[in-house]
């Protein structure tokens, strides 16, 4: 069954996000789920920074093969996985989104939305575009979730779908902000990175038997689809916040086996 589910089209899950009829309960009225919550039809297929693995072949969507299997947050999962292969989005990136970075005041899509400087991995805004229908399926689907479960919501329901606006748009299964670990480099320099964030993106590839899937496999995948597309590579530079277009070569250009193997429709 799909997204680790008895049933997705109910709501009714397994794992340890268990909340029997939260569709009863959702802002899309009484008894309704999403519009679009109908199935997970997303194709994922042997993808991977290694030997190429070939199609993996399976009547069940990704979120059978992929979120299912950690039995801990499947309808979060399924949205953060083609948030990553759909934006190219690094995991402390995804980590730090808030809801006003999704979501307009009125609850409509921010389309056209930002990478904020003070969340970008180099410290420069660059465009985030919501354009997939199917990556604001999955994470429309997963606030109504959330906000069943009351998980950062906000006195005003009218506002944000009735989500706090300073919100992390993701969080960790316990319903909580992911947390951050600190480093300092032998220079003295500090950082801080989601490993939370990025143990689940690894975990999930593993599971499902994806050899070297993680996130850095997602973002190579989402510039080499816009290659594949025709997308000039100033634009690819511009999405990804890298420096140089070679640098954005060397992501699309580096293993002709390689990028023969990486899946096309992962969004």
């Amino acid at each position: 069954m799909p997204c680790g589910a008895r049933r997705c089209a109910t709501g009714v899950f397994r794992g340890s996000e268990v909340v029997q009829g939260w569709q009863r309960r959702s802002p899309f009225g009484a008894g309704k789920l999403p519009r679009n919550t109908r199935k997970c039809s997303t194709k994922i297929s042997g993808f991977h920074d290694g030997k190429a693995s070939g199609s993996r072949t399976s009547s069940n969507s990704p979120c059978a093969e992929i979120a299912a299997v950690t039995g801990q947050a499947p309808v979060r999962d399924v949205a953060l996985l083609l948030l990553l292969y759909g934006t190219g989005l690094m995991p402390n990136e995804a980590a730090k989104l808030l809801i006003s970075d999704y979501v307009e005041a009125n609850g409509a899509v921010r389309v056209q939305s930002t990478v904020r400087a003070e969340i970008a991995f180099n410290g420069k805004a660059r465009p985030l575009i919501w354009a997939s229908s199917k990556i604001r399926q999955a994470i429309d689907d997963y606030l109504a979730y959330r906000l069943a479960l009351r998980q950062g919501v906000t006195t005003t329901p009218s506002a944000y779908r009735g989500l706090d606006a300073h919100a992390s748009l993701f969080r960790a299964s316990d319903g909580e902000p992911f947390t951050f670990t600190r480093r300092v480099t032998g220079s003295g320099a500090v950082s801080y990175s989601c490993e939370t964030l990025t143990e689940i993106v690894r975990r999930l590839h593993q599971q499902a038997g994806i050899e070297g899937g993680n996130a850095s496999a997602a973002r190579r995948t989402f510039a080499v689809r816009l290659h594949r597309d025709g997308r000039s590579l100033k634009l690819i530079q511009q999405l990804l916040g890298v420096s140089s277009l070679s640098a954005v070569k060397n992501l699309i250009q580096g293993d002709p086996v390689r990028l023969s193997s990486i899946v096309s429709g992962v969004i």
